[in-house]
């Protein structure tokens, strides 16, 4: 109860560390350990900066912004085939489909810790 009153009032980390006293508690429920995540992502969202807009994405209209991203995983498989001493991963990779999926996942994933997706973008 003193974790939702916190949050009720704006106090985010002092409804956080309620909550997680709650969440770790012998007799906790279902209920606290969900008011612990959703409390725990609201801190993070309002202490996340606010990051500009890559540079690349300036210049690229938001219809093409998916095939660029595209387009240089493309690229950055071929120059780790060319360039890397055969380096065969993704693309170039005849395992199977999911190597190439996660791959990609990967690549975005990698991008996106560098700030290297646009803040608009819509998965």
């Amino acid at each position: 109860r003193r974790s939702k009153a916190h949050l009720q009032l704006g106090n985010l980390e002092a409804a956080l560390v309620d909550a997680k006293h709650a969440k770790n508690h012998p007799n906790t429920t279902a209920a606290a350990s969900t008011l612990y995540s959703s409390v725990s992502a609201a801190l993070d969202k309002q202490q996340a900066p606010k990051r500009a807009q890559p540079g690349w994405c300036r210049s690229v209209s938001k219809d093409k912004r998916y095939e660029w991203l595209v387009d240089c995983y493309r690229l950055r498989v071929e120059d780790d085939y060319t360039l890397g001493g055969g380096n065969l991963h993704g693309l170039y990779n005849d395992q199977s489909t999911v190597s190439i999926v996660s791959d990609f996942l990967l690549f975005c994933k990698l991008a996106q810790r560098r700030g290297q997706i646009p803040t608009d973008w819509n998965w």
